[in-house]
């Protein structure tokens, strides 16, 4: 649930709008039934302070401040250093869970939540992982299917990048570098016309 706030001093002089996020599937000392949620959550909330040029913090309270509050707090300190440093980077959960700790004590308070941080933290890699293989998967099939034909004439008076039309199926462009991973190109023949394979 997302609540918008208009929080002013006592004299009225200074008002500023407050985002209140409550997150209301998540018993205490226990864990949401699934880490998407949490995921979705953490992102929502990073988001919306972004949104706001990040004036003032975040900040994170459950009833005691130390188990749900911990373990969203280790979460998405995991999941910034991940976003940072990228997916093959190499993240400590036990040392980042002791460092909140010696902020506050008992933060990330049960056993369970201390396993959700490691469950969700493998759900945000792995879903990450998958997004950006489909991202490098769609660039390279983007060059696939296509009615253009690659300029084998080198020496031409056409700069480096400019489309010649012949017409609107008769696409001309110069030949990718080597350096580029070349996908199968797939030409239209037309039908009368007889090809050696």
């Amino acid at each position: 649930t997302l609540r918008e706030l208009m929080v002013s001093a006592a004299d009225g002089t200074e008002e500023r709008k407050v985002h209140h996020y409550h997150f209301q599937g998540w018993p205490d000392h226990g864990v949401p039934n699934d880490p998407g949620s949490v995921l979705n959550f953490v992102h929502d909330v990073n988001a919306c302070h972004e949104s706001t040029g990040f004036i003032g913090p975040v900040v994170v309270h459950c009833s005691a401040g130390i188990g749900r509050t911990g373990t969203f707090i280790v979460i998405h300190i995991l999941l910034n250093y991940i976003n940072s440093n990228g997916v093959d980077c190499e993240i400590d959960i036990q040392r980042t869970i002791q460092m909140v700790r010696a902020q506050r004590s008992g933060m990330v308070r049960t056993e369970a939540q201390y396993k959700f941080v490691y469950l969700a933290v493998q759900h945000y890699i792995q879903t990450l992982s998958q997004r950006i293989a489909a991202e490098q998967k769609c660039l390279l099939a983007g060059r696939e299917y296509t009615n253009i034909r690659y300029c084998n004439d080198t020496s031409s008076s056409t700069p480096t990048g400019t489309l010649l039309r012949k017409s609107p199926v008769d696409l001309v462009l110069p030949r990718p570098q080597d350096d580029v991973p070349k996908p199968m190109l797939y030409e239209n023949i037309p039908v009368n016309e007889r090809r050696a394979v």
